[in-house]
C-alpha cells in the first residue's frame, strides 16, 4: 500500500502540472552576512552575463530580513545577472525562537510562489507558481510518508512505481546527494501524459520512519530557467524538530 501511495504522488504532481556560453571576461560575487546565517552560493567568480540565484538561510533563533549591495528586497530567494564586480549582504534579525512549523519542514519560496489552495493536492504540500517561461506554471510537492522498515535505496524504488504505470518516460540522471545534511537520492526524468511532456526533479530521503519525496516539475522548454531555482528551493529545504 505505501508503494501505491509514494506511486500516486509521483502521478499527481505529474498531472498537475544552458547552455554556458563561452564569455569573457569574469566578474567576482563577494557574499557576506550581517546576523547569524548564510548566504548561498559564496563569494565565488561568474561569467559575465551569467544570472546568479542567492539564497538567504537564517540560522536558528533568526530570520532573513533584506538585501543590500548589489541585491535588495526581502525575499530570501533572489537573482542578480553578473555584469560588474558585486557585493551583497544580506541581515538577518533575532527572533529569539527557533523556527516552528505545523509541516514537520520548511523551505523558502521564491517571488510569486504560493501554496496551492487546499484540496488541490490530496497527498502533501504543493507550491506552484504561474509566471514560469511558458506560462504553464512550475510546481513542488513535499509529500510525507510512512517508511517504517524502509532503507532508503527501497523508498527511493518504491518512488519510481509511478513512472512504470505511464510507459512513455526517460530517465536523464540519478545520483546521491545530501538534503539537510542527510543521505538522499535524486532523479531528472520526462514523462508524458495525454500528450504533454513534463520534466521533474525528484528527490528522496528517509529519517527514522518517515519518508520524505519532493518533486519538482515544469515543461521540459522551461528546464534551462528553472533548474536553478528549483535547486535553491532544495538546497533551503530543512526538517523541522
Amino acid at each position: 500500500m505505501r508503494l501505491v501511495k509514494i506511486g500516486g504522488v509521483l502521478l499527481l504532481s505529474t498531472l498537475l502540472l544552458s547552455s554556458i556560453a563561452c564569455a569573457t571576461p569574469t566578474y567576482h560575487l563577494s557574499t557576506s552576512v550581517n546576523g547569524q546565517g548564510s548566504v548561498m552560493p559564496v563569494s565565488g567568480d561568474y561569467l559575465e552575463g551569467k544570472s546568479c540565484i542567492l539564497l538567504a538561510k537564517p540560522a536558528s533563533g533568526w530570520e532573513f530580513d533584506h538585501w543590500e549591495g548589489a541585491a535588495s528586497g526581502d525575499n530570501g530567494l533572489v537573482t542578480i545577472t553578473m555584469n560588474s564586480d558585486k557585493s551583497v549582504t544580506a541581515f538577518f534579525v533575532e527572533t529569539g525562537m527557533s523556527s516552528m512549523s505545523e509541516k514537520g519542514f520548511s523551505i523558502t519560496l521564491p517571488e510569486g510562489w504560493e501554496e496551492t489552495p487546499a484540496g488541490l493536492v490530496e497527498e502533501g504540500t504543493a507550491y506552484y507558481s504561474i509566471s514560469a517561461c511558458s506560462g504553464s506554471g512550475a510546481m513542488v510537492i513535499v509529500a510525507e510518508m510512512d517508511a517504517s522498515g524502509l532503507s532508503l535505496q527501497t523508498f527511493y524504488e518504491a518512488s519510481k512505481i509511478g513512472l512504470e504505470a505511464f510507459g512513455d518516460y526517460d530517465i536523464l540522471s540519478e545520483e546521491e546527494i545530501t538534503i539537510d545534511g542527510m543521505p538522499a537520492k535524486q532523479m531528472i526524468y520526462t514523462v508524458v501524459i495525454g500528450g504533454a511532456t513534463s520534466q521533474m526533479l525528484q528527490c528522496v530521503l528517509v529519517k527514522g520512519d518517515t519518508g520524505w519525496l519532493i518533486t519538482f516539475s515544469c515543461e521540459p522548454e522551461c528546464w534551462d530557467t528553472m533548474e536553478s531555482t528549483f535547486n535553491a528551493m532544495l538546497n533551503s529545504f530543512e526538517l523541522l524538530d
